[in-house]
């Protein structure tokens, strides 16, 4: 594994952490970020994948590795584990913070706030750990080329939205890293459930104990989570026209424990998403918690109507850019809120060398999810794996698979 660096104990003052972050440079430069090379690997693709989803429902993942065979894209999103383990493999700057873990243009979206409000925020949390702020950056990056193609823009065009969108993280870090503590946490842009009650504060466990369980449905959600467990509840309160849909999903391990301190995170995985979300979201729902159920870990939480998220029409030209730089300011309040501000900034510092290697990963780790997404069609065309659509719809274009670009 690659030398983590040290964060000093004697680094008090925002200056001194500055300075910390500053001097991470000498031993991991900030160019460096654009290195990516596959012979790096000791593993077979599919066969990762496979041993990952190994404990989901069998019955499911034909639905799953269907999904990931219709574009690269596609792959991506349900490919967590892969990108684990490359980003593993690289130098890391040792500043960490409470990563979302699937950082990627489509766990972006606005949901409605316990006030009401509809506010737009990082809406995924299962693969959320403490862990590199690089991370999250890298995923970012190459999602928005991938997404990007996908809806129809030349690599010229996506390198220039993660140019912006790591531009956008690098400014507003430093404007948090300005900030006072207090400020930065205010910033804006049945039996199982008796036992998720006492994960919630008391009066919201108050709230809920007015409500009964009505009726359970099995449903299947995105692309990275398909084959695990996942239940609608339907309950109601007093009256029949106070009805409320809580959601209960399983949470396995995140793909990135195995390379990152098992001490930094809680041992159910419940509340490892609870506390990952609570801490990079700035309004979480207020029945966030989390139970068990025959041994397997749970997140529990309201399932809401008010709902929006981004489509590929939306992701075409400048609402590529417009969009990376929304995202950089959110992923960005995220790591702050959670992680040492003052040092990630000083290390990114006020230049473009951040936000030009990032942009080369994200061009290169594109290209590479092209190859492995290919990888894995093969594989269903050969029936090593089964899918439930082996063939793709149609065949994504020469922008979208990054076979020529501009």
């Amino acid at each position: 594994m690659p030398p983590t660096p040290a964060k000093p104990a004697s680094c008090k003052t925002r200056k001194q952490r500055r300075q910390l972050g500053r001097s991470l440079r000498d031993e991991i430069k900030r160019v460096s970020h654009a290195g990516w090379d596959a012979k790096q690997r000791a593993f077979d693709v599919v066969d990762l994948l496979r041993e990952a989803n190994r404990q989901r429902i069998a019955k499911l993942l034909p639905l799953k590795y269907g999904a990931m065979a219709v574009s690269p894209f596609g792959f991506f999103r349900g490919a967590v584990p892969l990108m684990a383990a490359d980003l593993a493999a690289l130098p890391r700057t040792g500043l960490a913070a409470q990563i979302c873990g699937d950082a990627h243009v489509r766990n972006l979206g606005a949901f409605e706030a316990p006030d009401g409000r509809l506010i737009f925020d990082i809406n995924d949390f299962d693969e959320t750990m403490v862990g590199p702020w690089e991370w999250d950056v890298k995923r970012m990056s190459a999602s928005l080329v991938l997404a990007g193609r996908e809806a129809g823009n030349t690599d010229k065009q996506c390198k220039a939205a993660v140019v912006a969108f790591v531009e956008s993280y690098r400014e507003a870090m430093r404007r948090f890293s300005e900030m006072s503590v207090i400020d930065l946490a205010r910033f804006q842009i049945s039996r199982v459930l008796r036992s998720y009650a006492k994960t919630l504060l008391p009066h919201l466990a108050h709230f809920f104990s007015h409500y009964s369980p009505e009726d359970v449905v099995f449903r299947v959600v995105g692309t990275g989570s398909i084959g695990l467990r996942d239940y609608v509840v339907l309950m109601f309160a007093c009256a029949i026209s106070d009805p409320i849909f809580i959601q209960i999903k399983e949470e396995p391990k995140s793909a990135y424990a195995p390379y990152l301190a098992a001490s930094l995170v809680p041992a159910h995985q419940g509340e490892r998403v609870t506390a990952g979300q609570r801490a990079m979201q700035m309004q979480s729902d207020i029945f966030l918690g989390w139970t068990s159920i025959n041994g397997r870990d749970y997140v529990v939480r309201q399932l809401r109507d008010h709902k929006a998220g981004i489509e590929d029409d939306d992701l075409k030209g400048d609402g590529l850019v417009q969009y990376a730089r929304m995202a950089g300011e959110l992923l960005s309040k995220g790591h702050a809120r959670s992680g040492d501000a003052c040092a990630i900034s000083g290390y990114l510092g006020n230049s473009d060398r951040c936000d030009r290697a990032m942009a080369g990963f994200g061009i290169t780790y594109a290209n590479q999810t092209v190859k492995d997404w290919e990888a894995l069609r093969r594989a269903i065309r050969l029936g090593k794996v089964k899918a439930l659509k082996p063939a793709a719809p149609k065949t994504p274009s020469a922008k979208a698979t990054g076979h020529k670009t501009k």
